[in-house]
């Protein structure tokens, strides 16, 4: 099955998707939901984009100085993640690794090693 989607998004052109107004209210919306949610975080928190597709949020909220852990089944979407931090004209703390979201014991493991690094860069 993660075969299958992965390959359905490798030939899905994801960033369009948000270039038709009728996708602008799901996109204004999840960002007025999860501004909701990190309201009630401190500032520069940690945050998980699991399916990040081509990093529509992990970009935005990295952007708002948080540090964003993006994973998402498809390697063209990583690459289309890394690609745009590095266009950046911003220092940005997204890291974008493949992953499967059904497996959560090695996001746990990254999560784990992406604070770790967080914490030594703090002290």
């Amino acid at each position: 099955m993660a075969d299958a989607v992965s390959q359905f998004y490798q030939s899905y052109n994801e960033d369009s998707r948000f270039e038709r107004p009728s996708r602008a209210v799901e996109y204004l919306t999840t960002l007025h939901m999860i501004d909701t949610w990190l309201s009630q975080l401190p500032p520069a928190s940690a945050i998980l984009d699991s399916g990040a597709g081509s990093g529509v949020y992990a970009l935005h909220y990295a952007d708002q100085g948080h540090s964003v852990t993006a994973i998402d089944i498809t390697p063209k979407h990583i690459e289309q993640i890394q690609a745009k931090i590095v266009q950046s004209k911003q220092v940005l703390s997204v890291q974008a690794e493949i992953g499967n979201a059904i497996h959560l014991s090695n996001i746990c493991c990254l999560l784990r090693l992406r604070l770790s690094i967080m914490q030594e860069q703090m002290e």
